[in-house]
């Protein structure tokens, strides 16, 4: 199923958005617990006009590894809506929580900045 996920990804990255949904659900039917690929559906699900689905899709990534970074950053893009400004703020900032023991200030800087450049990114 690794190179499944692979070649899901692969579709994501070249924006073949419907194809990369299609092949992660079939990873999600035989690994329920992939947290990337519950992760990439909820990045897929605001541009495909689900933007409430994808904070559900991405709390089930979190739920199965909740030190998962790249997905806490995802989650803030996706409830960064008028109203949902403190709940993007916690995502954002629990996206960098676990590293900040390991690296201290400036591993945190680091963190923030990479962070910014992984909205909705695969």
């Amino acid at each position: 199923m690794n190179s499944e996920f692979s070649r899901g990804l692969a579709l994501h990255q070249q924006g073949r958005l419907a194809d990369a949904e299609s092949v992660h659900l079939t990873v999600l039917r035989h690994q329920p617990a992939h947290a990337r690929a519950w992760h990439l559906l909820g990045v897929i699900a605001p541009r495909s006009g689900r933007p409430e689905r994808a904070i559900q899709l991405i709390d089930k990534a979190i739920a199965l590894n909740p030190d998962y970074a790249e997905a806490y950053n995802n989650r803030g893009a996706a409830v960064t809506e008028p109203g949902r400004h403190d709940a993007a703020v916690a995502s954002h900032d629990r996206a960098v929580a676990p590293r900040r023991t390991r690296g201290g200030p400036a591993g945190v800087i680091r963190d923030v900045a990479d962070a910014s450049r992984m909205s909705f990114v695969a």
